[in-house]
């Protein structure tokens, strides 16, 4: 005696408003990552709008596409790799700064700042071309890259014009200020979190890089308001550059 197949209806007939519940994700999961501390955002989004519409009375459907073929999604880079990549970075710079000044001796001042900027193209399309290809040259905030580059092209004008007129050491003192500048200028344009700790820090460190520009308190020459005008031009590129992180692979 075979037993009959039962039918399993998943729903009634439907004779009421249903809805459907659709989210877009416009932007890298990464950035989601980044600013909500989850990578499925977009997924829980649509669940929650499902669930209101079940809760008024509404039957609802939900839809969600996965690309099978992408890249593993990155871990979260560490705090100490931060670190080592900075201090390598601040490490180089007065390398590069000592050749910038050797240079500005013999060639014109544009042909250096020329020199910097393409050797700077060439070095990273030859690191990253050969894995993104064109993905290179996507970006989902084209106006804070084109705002980055700008200013980071006025700090190097800077910097280098300042160089042909004071000594090496004393622009590098003014340089050092960045750092400085940037967790200034965190609080009312990344909106973060600054202890008395690190204010007394900031502190510290302007009244130190007075005492090595001008000890005796004399206005500054044009050549270190020109420094000056590099280090605020490079804060200004680091914050944008933090803005710009969260959205755009590195």
């Amino acid at each position: 005696m075979s037993a009959k197949p039962e039918s399993h209806i998943m729903s009634d007939r439907l004779t009421h408003e249903c809805g459907l519940a659709f989210v877009r994700l416009r932007k890298p999961l990464h950035y989601y990552q980044e600013q909500y501390g989850d990578a499925a955002w977009g997924l829980r989004k649509t669940y929650l709008l499902m669930q209101k519409q079940y809760n008024r009375g509404q039957d609802g459907a939900g839809l969600g596409v996965l690309k099978f073929d992408m890249p593993a999604f990155p871990s979260r880079p560490s705090a100490l790799r931060g670190i080592f990549f900075m201090c390598l970075a601040v490490a180089l710079m007065p390398i590069m700064n000592a050749i910038a000044k050797a240079l500005g001796a013999e060639y014109p001042l544009s042909q250096v700042i020329w020199a910097r900027f393409a050797f700077h193209f060439a070095f990273m399309a030859l690191l990253f071309w050969p894995r993104r290809g064109w993905r290179l040259l996507h970006t989902e905030q084209p106006l804070i890259q084109f705002g980055r580059s700008a200013i980071m092209f006025a700090s190097n004008w800077f910097f280098i014009a300042a160089l042909t007129t004071v000594a090496l050491a004393t622009a590098s003192a003014i340089m050092f200020t960045a750092p400085l500048i940037v967790t200034a200028l965190s609080v009312p344009l990344l909106g973060e979190r600054v202890g008395p700790r690190r204010w007394a820090a900031v502190a510290v460190g302007f009244a130190g890089a007075l005492i090595i520009i001008r000890p005796g308190g004399d206005a500054l020459d044009t050549g270190q308001l020109l420094a000056l005008a590099s280090a605020i031009s490079f804060g200004l590129y680091q914050i944008l550059t933090r803005k710009v992180a969260a959205i755009d692979p590195p």
